[in-house]
């Protein structure tokens, strides 16, 4: 994985001393970053990671495993004062940099056998790419430039500058108020991609009579800038103060979004980079669980069908919540929930995550076709999360599942419906107790 001939490289140096100068800067940077060189030196190569790998298993590259990451990163560590002299070059090549981008599902941490913090080490390895002026793929390092332009990252193409105001015709067609105690943070994917997600968790607020409001110029939290190694970049920070701003003139102490990208950014990310919020922060799936077993609220209409579940990464493994949703389920009347076999802490990245299905979506498609398979396997009708990622990708592949079945013309096709849980509680409403 490390090159070490006599070809010409894309970091080639002539002068000797040049050369020496390079590495041992680089080596000095690479151990400087706090836990880094520990974390990278701790991995036993054992190889359970890999095969739980969604990347690997779909290429099956050693150097697409997070052992094999691990071992290219301890050989650059390693590299000696002779190799230069005896005119054995280096790369940190393209394709290398390339699988440091993966879907960040965290999955390798859960199986690791000496505790690597796998997703805190990949954002911490991509920062050291930004730093160091490497070759970061285009589409990853362009999600900035979008974002300071747009606020989001799914906007392009306006005329007179950046959007202002986003959410404004939201806050005009509910008569939202500028202050409340609850800030409902809509998200760039519910706002651009599933308004469907939108319009249910501002049903299911009103319908449970929350004092809640929304920001009427939201900007994007950052999430795809942090988990890209773009968090201590200039437009990550005016995001976040953006919005923290923001959301202190509403006067609110709690902050609910469906996103567990805005989830972890906030409770995560900004404390990280930024600064830590001074109102508490949860999941819509926390809230109206909460609201559940409060006794406040209850689920309006039953639902006769087998329904399975999909842990979203962020959520689950990143953020730790597992139950809320669950609370949820089992508490709508007639619905059968059958965990998939892979479930919680193990259950399988869908694919959509961390801008990996933009960097690699034939791949990323492919890791959503497994999710399918796994879903097939129980007797769901519905597959439900939640997370407005998870529900835009896996929908795009059942449908194009769905088509290559019924193009094959031996009679196949696939009944399978994917929701967002925030759509489903929408749907069946939800109704204030007395």
């Amino acid at each position: 994985m490390v090159k070490r001939n006599n070809n010409i490289t894309k970091h080639k140096f002539n002068d000797r001393k040049v050369i020496i100068t390079k590495l041992t800067d680089l080596t000095a940077k690479l151990s400087g970053i706090p836990d880094l060189e520990r974390k990278i030196l701790s991995c036993l190569q054992c190889g359970y990671c890999r095969a739980e790998c969604p990347q690997y298993n779909q290429i099956g590259w050693e150097s697409a495993s997070p052992r094999g990451k691990i071992y290219y990163l301890e050989q650059l560590m390693n590299i000696s004062f002779m190799d230069p002299i005896l005119d054995r070059r280096f790369e940190v090549n393209d394709k290398f940099i390339k699988q440091l981008f993966c879907n960040s599902c965290g999955l390798c941490e859960v199986n690791c056998h000496v505790n690597i913090d796998f997703p805190e080490l990949w954002e911490e390895l991509r920062e050291w790419l930004f730093e160091n002026n490497l070759p970061v793929p285009e589409i990853i390092s362009g999600m900035r430039s979008t974002i300071d332009t747009y606020h989001s990252p799914y906007v392009g193409g306006f005329e007179s500058g950046p959007p202002t105001n986003r959410n404004q015709t939201l806050i005009d067609k509910f008569k939202l108020p500028k202050k409340a105690k609850v800030v409902f943070f809509v998200g760039c994917v519910s706002q651009y991609l599933l308004i469907k997600i939108l319009n249910s968790g501002i049903k299911t607020m009103r319908k449970a009579e929350v004092d809640f409001t929304v920001l009427a110029d939201e900007w994007c939290c950052g999430n795809i800038l942090g988990t890209t190694g773009q968090g201590k970049s200039e437009t990550f920070e005016k995001s976040a103060k953006h919005n923290l701003k923001a959301i202190k003139e509403t006067g609110a102490d709690t902050l609910v979004t469906c996103c567990p990208g805005c989830y972890r950014t906030f409770s995560q990310m900004y404390p990280k980079y930024v600064a830590k919020p001074d109102f508490e922060v949860l999941h819509f799936t926390e809230f109206v669980a909460d609201l559940l077993d409060k006794g406040k609220i209850k689920i309006k209409k039953p639902l006769e069908k087998t329904i399975t579940y999909h842990d979203p990464c962020e959520l689950g493994r990143l953020s730790g919540i597992y139950e809320a949703p669950r609370k949820i389920l089992e508490s709508i009347e007639g619905v059968k929930l059958e965990e998939l076999f892979y479930n919680k802490q193990n259950c399988n990245c869908c694919g959509n995550g961390g801008g990996f299905n933009s960097l690699e979506p034939e791949m990323a498609k492919n890791i959503t076709f497994n999710k399918i398979d796994e879903v097939l396997d129980t007797n769901a009708e519905t597959i439900v999360s939640s997370c407005p990622n998870c529900r835009y990708g896996i929908s795009n592949a059942i449908i194009e599942k769905k088509n290559i079945l019924e193009a094959e013309g031996n009679g196949a096709t696939l009944s399978l419906e994917m929701m967002d849980i925030t759509e489903l509680v929408g749907k069946l409403g939800v109704e204030k107790v007395e």
